[in-house]
């Protein structure tokens, strides 16, 4: 008697603290098969739990295994992006290995009749290539869960991508989850172990249309031999009319005979027997033409009955595409309905900023004239127009003053009642204790000292936290550069914003002209704000710079999947790095 089918886990690659988790919480028997020797701890994850020490690829060849400084990120094939991503990794080795078939290593080490359910693949540079020989082997055919390790970037020879692998993934009937097995065991977000789930649609499908091919393949040869038929048909007819004809003859012939009766009696009877043989051939002829006749309606019958089948089972595919149009009509209905409400809204609320910001650009002057006109006139129709949860300002005393000036003009248009109330809760700022209004960072004390002047003189010294920050080294794509330590400042910052706050952060050219870059800016606003969207304005920057910023930060925006939109500014750079 055969043993009963049983399910099985099978977990492929070096163990990591995911693939762990996974082993405890996924109650099946499993097969590790890893190429390291066996750990102690794989005793403590699992009673029935299997190790083999084994290097797994499509075919049983030998191969160079690479080994790093680094456990977990042995491979079969060269690292690329893997150092990008990991500076520090370093490789240590290079060995050759004997590879073998994960369906030569199932049959070896797993009892008779079991099935694979469960998949864990922690080889990330052949995990395409291995799941499409797979999927040609029929190996996949009874999986639900797969697991797979991999990154939005390539960082190995001939590794596929996150986009690649989910796309083939789903493809073959497997979608992504959301579900976290153990949310505290992610190591790292740029090299994640993704979770898929066999869509239950996929096969009932995939045997619809193979029915529907199987069908149409009955038709096609019902055809064949519809058209066999009529020509066999065809070909009865001509030699009945042959028949009918030669019938014809006979019986002419038949008329000379009985004519020449009296003078040939002596061959009478032969003429007779040649008639009769011709009557038979012709009523066997007849009966063959009529059993033809039968059996070409009954093939004609069921001909109609497989198109009816096929019609009904087409009508029900249709039925259903288009109720699942029809519940994807009603969703993006609702969905612009909303969005057409928040534009209104929107729509009115600028109108308002559009009307103050006319107030401060015609009746008001400037309070300096260190500023480019055309700038600051834009830039206060910036500051009124997005109404920013806090602006951040690096190294330039001019725009605080001119900032910080508009945004006291602003709360002077409010009631006077309101600002009576709001007079006995003005305290000066300080550092410790951010407000989220304006924040001015100079790397000088002589600077940040004037500033406070200058701001108390115009009456609008409430409205900005000055903030001292000298400039240090920072590493910026393996070079030194120097700009502000503001570490501490910005973490507090965002621990007193909101998730989806907005901030505008203006950065001045004075680091540049002191042989200087600000490219790590971005880089520190990205650490320390990392759930806010921003707009970064950088004043007074030639077309070189301009050039130089775009490449630069474009990068740092795409390695983290960030969106960026850079706009033109009057002689300054506009870039607003979106949530």
């Amino acid at each position: 008697m055969n043993a009963p089918a049983s399910m099985q886990l099978i977990h492929i690659g070096p163990l990591r603290q995911e693939s762990e988790a996974l082993l405890k919480h996924i109650d099946l028997p499993s097969l590790v098969i890893t190429p390291r020797p066996e750990s102690p701890t794989l005793k403590d994850i699992q009673s029935d739990l299997k190790y083999v020490s084994a290097v797994v690829a499509p075919q049983a060849e030998e191969a160079t295994r690479y080994s790093y400084n680094v456990p977990g990120f042995d491979s079969l094939a060269p690292a690329s992006g893997l150092k990008s991503l990991y500076p520090g990794v370093a490789e240590t080795q290079q060995k050759p290995v004997e590879t073998q078939p994960l369906n030569e290593l199932i049959s070896e080490h797993c009892p008779s009749g079991t099935f694979m359910t469960h998949l864990v693949l922690e080889q990330p540079e052949q995990a395409l290539s291995l799941l499409q020989a797979w999927q040609e082997e029929g190996i996949l055919d009874d999986l639900e869960g797969l697991f797979v390790r991999t990154s939005p970037i390539s960082l190995y020879d001939g590794m596929p991508t996150q986009v690649e692998l989910i796309a083939w993934c789903q493809q073959y009937g497997f979608d992504t989850s959301a579900e976290k097995i153990d949310p505290g065991s992610c190591e790292d977000p740029e090299f994640i172990l993704l979770e898929f789930k066999r869509n239950a649609l996929h096969v009932p499908l995939k045997a619809a249309q193979e029915k529907v091919d199987t069908l149409k393949q009955e038709c096609d040869s019902l055809k064949k031999k519809l058209s066999e038929y009529e020509k066999l048909l065809k070909e009865n007819a001509n030699q009945l009319s042959e028949a009918a004809a030669a019938l014809r003859e006979t019986d002419a012939q038949l008329k000379q005979s009985t004519k020449q009766l009296d003078e040939k009696s002596s061959q009478a009877e032969k003429v007779s027997k040649e008639c009769d043989s011709l009557k038979q051939q012709l009523s066997e002829k007849e009966s063959t033409i009529t059993q033809l006749r039968e059996e070409l309606a009954n093939q004609q019958q069921n001909q109609e009955v497989i198109q009816s089948r096929f019609e009904a089972l087409e009508s029900k595919l249709e039925d259903k595409l288009e109720s699942l149009l029809g519940e994807q009509r009603s969703y993006i209905q609702q969905t612009s309905n909303a969005l057409g409400q928040h534009v209104t809204r929107l729509a009115h609320k600028q109108r308002d900023e559009r009307a103050l910001t006319h107030y401060l650009q015609y009746g008001q002057k400037l309070v300096s004239t260190e500023l480019d006109p055309s700038y600051a006139l834009a830039l206060l129709e910036q500051y009124h127009s997005q109404r920013y949860d806090v602006v951040v300002v690096f190294g330039n005393a001019a725009t605080t003053e001119l900032l910080a000036k508009a945004n006291v003009i602003s709360h002077a248009s409010q009631p006077q009642s309101i600002l009576e109330r709001r007079s006995n809760d003005l305290v000066t700022p300080s550092e410790n204790d951010l407000p989220t209004s304006i924040i001015s960072i100079d790397h000088q004390k002589v600077q940040c000292a004037a500033t406070i002047k200058a701001l108390e003189a115009s009456n609008c010294r409430q409205a900005v936290n000055i903030v001292h920050a000298p400039w240090i080294e920072f590493e910026y794509q393996e070079k030194n550069t120097l700009f502000y330590g503001a570490e501490d400042t910005l973490k507090m910052l965002s621990q007193c914003l909101s998730v989806g706050a907005r901030v505008m952060v203006i950065i001045s050219p004075e680091i540049a002209k002191a042989n200087h870059g600000s490219h790590a800016g971005l880089l520190q606003l990205l650490q320390h704000l990392p759930t806010q969207a921003f707009e970064i304005i950088l004043e007074n920057l030639d077309s070189h710079l301009e050039r130089e910023f775009i490449n630069d930060w474009g990068f740092l925006l795409d390695i983290r999947q960030r969106e960026g939109e850079w706009s033109s500014f009057p002689n300054a750079l506009r870039l607003q790095v979106k949530e």
